[in-house]
């Protein structure tokens, strides 16, 4: 059993092959358990894991992201249905993830026309690209990343955790990652390896 308060940040640890993604999937309800449930827990709610519908202030950033086709406008966008943005509000979730260089560095901006994938850009850029995407969900409360900055410089790593931090002062993050390095002083961390000799 384990309890993650919002207001705090959480980074995961384990040796590879101990089940971290595994958990991740599991707080998103892409996975179910087999025995136990993951809920979310509010004043009077109590979520499943695998409610989509209602567990729509989680936003989650995997290693390797899939974009859809089309101009940067809308592939930052799409997730998010009718909801529409100004190009203020998607430069300025841009500068948290330092990728708006990138796109003022483009002849069209947000207008440029991107087809397989982000093909175009490193695999950096594409992280960061999926991170300024996670950021602008109207009703985060929730930021879960696994291994999300594994192409990203570590000094640009710590720059962007400390951004949304700037950004995002009430965010929860969820974090997993290999450079224990980068992880934030003010990050509980959670090592899966207790959990397993409590249980052996």
């Amino acid at each position: 059993n384990y309890t993650f308060n919002f207001g705090k940040s959480y980074c995961i640890k384990a040796p590879s092959g101990l089940g971290k993604s595994t958990l991740i999937d599991l707080i998103l309800g892409l996975l179910r358990p087999i025995k136990g449930e993951v809920l979310y827990k509010g004043n009077n709610i109590s979520y499943s894991a695998g409610d989509f519908s209602a567990v729509d202030f989680v936003s989650y950033v995997p290693q390797s992201n899939f974009f859809l086709e089309g101009d940067l406008r809308f592939i930052l966008t799409y997730n998010y249905g009718a909801i529409r943005f100004s190009d203020k509000e998607i430069l300025s979730k841009c500068k948290i993830a330092c990728v708006d260089s990138v796109i003022k560095s483009l002849p069209n901006g947000l207008s440029t026309y991107c087809s397989n994938n982000l093909s175009n850009f490193s695999g950096g850029q594409k992280q960061r690209f999926g991170i300024a995407q996670a950021l602008l969900n109207p009703n985060l409360r929730l930021l879960i990343i696994d291994e999300t900055f594994s192409n990203i410089e570590k000094n640009l790593a710590i720059h962007i955790l400390k951004e949304i931090e700037i950004n995002f002062p009430s965010l929860t993050i969820i974090m997993v990652t290999h450079d224990e390095s980068i992880i934030p002083q003010n990050f509980e961390i959670l090592n899966l390896m207790d959990f397993t000799k409590k249980i052996n």
